[in-house]
């Protein structure tokens, strides 16, 4: 774990997908 520093960008799209998803699933649940 050398490199848990440098944060990759498939971590940052990955993880902005799950939270664009929820979000999604979020208003999907209100409407």
């Amino acid at each position: 774990m050398a490199e848990e520093r440098r944060v990759s960008p498939a971590v940052v799209i990955v993880g902005g997908l799950g939270l664009a998803l929820a979000a999604a699933l979020g208003l999907a649940a209100l409407a």
